[in-house]
Parts: structure tokens; C-alpha cells; sequence
């Protein structure tokens, strides 16, 4: 039996989001990250807050910076852990 709070679709987990989520899990600050990736902080900002598309790169240094599959970062497909 199906009740009003279980109708209803779950929003889809952003690239942003998802790119935050990694940060935060890896226990680093935007700057420390950016450090670790070998960017600026604006890169790891502008990532973040979906502020245009983020480069293949960014995605591959970010993935190996935060331990986080980079399939997931980029596609949301998978497990997190890696």
C-alpha cells in the first residue's frame, strides 16, 4: 500500500553536487583541494556552484585529489566509494 509521503519522484544529484559532496568527504577545504588538483580556488568555486560545464581534466585531477570514482563525478553512475 502506497501512502502520500512515498508518491513523488528523488531529484537527480547534480554534477555540482556531486563534486561537492567528494570535497566534503575527503575532508578538504576548497583551497586545499585546488591546491592538490593544481589550480585556483575559483576552479574548485566555479565547479561547485555549477557556474558552466567542467573540463574532462578538472574532472579526472578531481577525482584523483578526493578518492572518488571520476564515473561517478561525471555521470553520477556507481558507487561513490571507490
Amino acid at each position: 500500500m502506497s501512502t502520500a509521503l512515498d508518491a513523488g519522484s528523488i531529484p537527480p544529484i547534480r554534477q555540482s553536487y556531486r563534486l561537492l559532496i567528494a570535497r566534503l568527504e575527503a575532508g578538504l577545504k576548497q583551497d586545499e583541494l585546488a591546491e592538490l588538483m593544481g589550480c585556483g580556488r575559483t576552479v574548485v568555486s566555479n565547479a561547485e556552484t555549477g557556474k558552466g560545464p567542467v573540463r574532462k581534466i578538472v574532472l579526472n585531477a578531481w577525482a584523483l585529489a578526493t578518492g572518488v570514482p571520476v564515473n561517478w563525478l561525471e555521470h553520477g553512475i556507481g558507487d561513490m566509494s571507490p
